[in-house]
């Protein structure tokens, strides 16, 4: 785990895991109000040097794909989600839900004007 740190208070942190040679950011996390200025920036850049100085070589953001991610990388690997229900609740489940509603719901929100995502997003817990 890393963090950053200034004047005696936390700006951002990072969990991460480390396997054969690869740095995994599992978790990064930074104050909100900061997102537009460069301490999550500097953070990670941090994180990223850290890793190669000891002894890591490669750092991966791990899906979901997001502009910020690309900006900060070399390559990419397109990866897929696969199920296997166990039972017919997890069936039901898998069709309906991952491959139907979810998508569906994911798509409706990121299509959403500003205003709306503003008064959604106290309410999803955003």
């Amino acid at each position: 785990m890393t963090r950053l740190a200034a004047g005696g208070r936390d700006l951002a942190w990072e969990i991460g895991l480390r396997a054969g040679g690869t740095h995994f950011a599992f978790i990064t996390s930074h104050v909100n109000a900061l997102t537009d200025y460069s301490a999550p920036r500097l953070h990670m850049d941090a994180s990223q040097r850290l890793a190669l100085a000891d002894g890591m070589d490669r750092f991966d953001l791990l899906v979901p794909f997001d502009p910020y991610k690309e900006s900060w990388s070399s390559d990419a690997v397109f990866v897929h989600d696969y199920h296997l229900p166990l039972n017919l609740a997890g069936h039901l489940y898998g069709r309906v839900y991952l491959e139907g509603l979810r998508p569906l719901l994911r798509d409706i929100y990121y299509r959403l004007p500003p205003r709306i995502l503003r008064l959604l997003k106290p309410l999803l817990g955003h």
